[in-house]
């Protein structure tokens, strides 16, 4: 008998997800789920120790609650080329974002303003640094279900190594990325 009920369930769950997967009428309706990610490529100097260069990879996914607000989550994955002499720098860590998205269905861009925090671990400084960032950017759907997306963003990191060094930092930057909408 529970075998049977167990059977019913699983068939009554399989027929209302269709319903469930195809209620949204656009990519940033409530009930959507968002997987994506974007790179940054970023070279600053030269200042008194030469020229630096990051190159960071954030993968994410994201459900949205309303229609144009998506909570979610990133994962970071960062390397970063001090000056001559100094060490490549190796780092990752992971957070929580919020986005909000203007604008309703039919539109092929779609601005975004959103914000994060996350913490990031240092494979070889020994640190870890909590991160805040905020940015804004533009989605340009290629169909109904990808789009195209570039952001300005900026970030704010404070941490310790672990001497107890006070190490804070501060970027400005721009990334491209791909998104792929399941609605």
């Amino acid at each position: 008998m529970k075998s049977l009920r167990a059977v019913l369930a699983a068939c009554a769950l399989a027929a209302a997800m269709p319903l469930q997967a195809h209620a949204q009428t656009y990519a940033m309706d409530r009930g959507s789920l968002v997987l994506g990610g974007q790179v940054s490529f970023t070279s600053y100097g030269p200042g008194d120790e030469g020229a630096w260069s990051e190159l960071i990879l954030t993968p994410s996914v994201h459900y949205f609650v309303v229609p144009g607000l998506s909570i979610g989550a990133f994962g970071a994955l960062r390397r970063v080329d001090p000056p001559a002499g100094d060490a490549i720098t190796g780092q990752y860590g992971g957070g929580a974002q919020v986005s909000y998205y203007l604008g309703g269905p039919g539109r092929a861009w779609y601005p975004y303003v959103s914000g994060a925090a996350g913490v990031h671990r240092h494979r070889t400084a020994g640190r870890t640094t909590v991160e805040y960032s905020a940015a804004g950017g533009m989605v340009l759907m290629l169909s109904r279900a990808v789009g195209l997306n570039g952001q300005l963003y900026y970030s704010m990191g404070r941490g310790e190594d672990d001497d107890g060094a006070r190490m804070d930092t501060e970027s400005f930057g721009f990334a491209v990325g791909v998104s792929a909408f399941v609605f």
